[in-house]
C-alpha cells in the first residue's frame, strides 16, 4: 500500500513533537519520515526515504539490527533511553544522546506490517546534566533543571502517547483496507481462473488478451503447443521482447484498431496450409475506454474443407 502526502498518516508524522520513521516491516524501507527524524539523523530526505533502514543507517546497524528484528518477528516494542549513539550526521561522524523506541504496527491477523521508529535527541539533557555533575552546581538549580526536563520529557510523553492512539486507529483502518484487498485480489484470481477454464474448452483455439501497450496478459487454449506459444514465456511479455518484431509490426495495425475500440474478425491462412478465423475484441470500461482486447484464432480448417466438399457435391447435383 503506498502512501502519499494527502495521507493522514503521513500528516500525522509530519506534525508530530518527535522523529518519526515508518518502515515496511517486511522490507525494512523507509516510506514515511518527518522534518523531526531528518534533523536528528542530519541526513537529506533522498538519502532516507526509499532506502533501506540499514543502508541509510549502517553506522548503528550492527548496534541495533537485532532488536528491530526481534520487533518484525515477535510483534513486542523494543525501546532504549538516553543511549549513546555516534551518527554521521551532515557527512560528519557526530555522538549524540538519543531515547528511541521501535513500535510495531499490526493488521487485523496480528502480523507485524509496519515498524515506528520514534527518536527524540536528549543530548542538550545529558550533556547539561553531564556539565552539571563535572561543575558541582548547587543541588536546587540540578533539582530545577531536572524538573524542566521531567516536564518537558512529561509533555512529550503526553503527546507520544496521543499520537499511537491516532495511529492505533488508522492501524484499524489500515487492517481493513488490507483485507479488502485481500479479496479483491481473491476475486480477481477466481476470475482469471474462469476465463482459464473457458478458454481451454474453447475447441481447436488460442486465445490471447493483451493490455493497452500490446503485451500478453493471458494466453491460453488448447492450440498454444502447435502455435509455438508456451504461457510461462508469453504472459507479462511484450512482442517486441520475445524476438517477434518483424512479425509483431506486420499486425500492429489490427491490435490499433482493436484499442481503438473496434470489433472484427478475418481470416487467416497458417503455415501447414491450415485455416483460422481471427477475432479482435475490444474489452471496454465502464466509461466506455478501452482497457485490452481479446484476440481469439480458431482453426476451421475442417469447416472449410466442408464447406468446399458441399459446394462441389451441390455443384455436381
Amino acid at each position: 500500500m503506498q502512501i502519499t502526502p494527502g495521507d493522514e498518516l503521513f500528516q500525522i508524522a509530519q506534525t508530530a513533537p518527535i522523529g518519526i520513521c515508518i518502515l515496511n516491516a517486511a522490507t525494512l524501507t523507509c516510506e514515511i519520515v518527518n522534518d523531526q527524524f531528518l534533523a536528528i539523523a542530519g541526513k537529506p530526505l533522498d538519502a532516507i526515504k526509499g532506502k533501506y533502514y540499514w543502508d541509510a543507517f549502517a553506522e548503528v546497524k550492527p548496534f541495533y539490527e537485532a532488536a528491530l528484528a526481534g520487533v518484525v518477528s515477535t510483534g513486542n516494542t523494543y525501546s532504549a533511553s538516553e543511549v549513546e549513539m555516534t551518527l554521521i550526521r551532515h557527512g560528519h561522524e557526530e555522538t549524540m544522546y538519543v531515547t528511541f523506541v521501535y513500535s510495531p504496527v499490526k493488521n487485523s491477523k496480528g502480523k507485524v506490517i509496519k515498524v515506528t521508529v520514534w527518536v527524540l535527541d536528549n543530548t542538550i539533557e545529558v550533556l547539561g546534566r553531564q556539565k552539571t555533575a563535572e561543575n558541582a552546581l548547587a543541588p536546587q538549580v540540578a533539582n530545577e533543571r531536572m524538573a524542566d526536563i521531567n516536564e518537558q520529557l512529561k509533555a512529550t510523553n503526553n503527546e507520544l502517547e496521543n499520537t499511537i492512539e491516532e495511529l492505533a486507529a488508522i492501524n484499524e483502518e489500515l487492517a481493513t483496507t488490507n483485507d479488502e484487498l485481500t479479496q479483491t485480489r481473491d476475486e480477481l484470481q477466481r476470475s482469471e481462473n474462469l476465463f482459464r477454464s473457458i478458454a481451454i474448452n474453447i475447441p481447436n483455439s488460442i486465445v490471447v488478451v493483451v493490455d493497452r501497450e500490446h503485451r500478453y496478459l493471458i494466453v491460453e487454449g488448447d492450440l498454444m503447443e502447435r502455435l509455438g506459444y508456451k504461457r510461462t514465456d508469453y504472459e507479462g511479455k511484450h512482442p517486441t521482447e520475445l524476438g517477434q518484431t518483424e512479425r509483431y509490426l506486420a499486425v500492429k495495425h489490427l491490435y490499433d484498431r482493436m484499442m481503438a475500440g473496434e470489433k472484427f474478425s478475418l481470416e487467416r491462412d497458417g503455415a501447414g496450409g491450415e485455416n483460422y478465423m481471427v477475432h479482435f475484441v475490444p474489452l471496454k470500461n465502464e466509461f466506455g475506454g478501452v482497457d485490452a482486447g481479446i484476440i481469439m484464432a480458431i482453426d476451421v480448417t475442417e469447416l472449410k474443407q466442408a464447406e468446399e466438399k458441399s459446394a462441389k457435391l451441390a455443384a455436381i447435383v
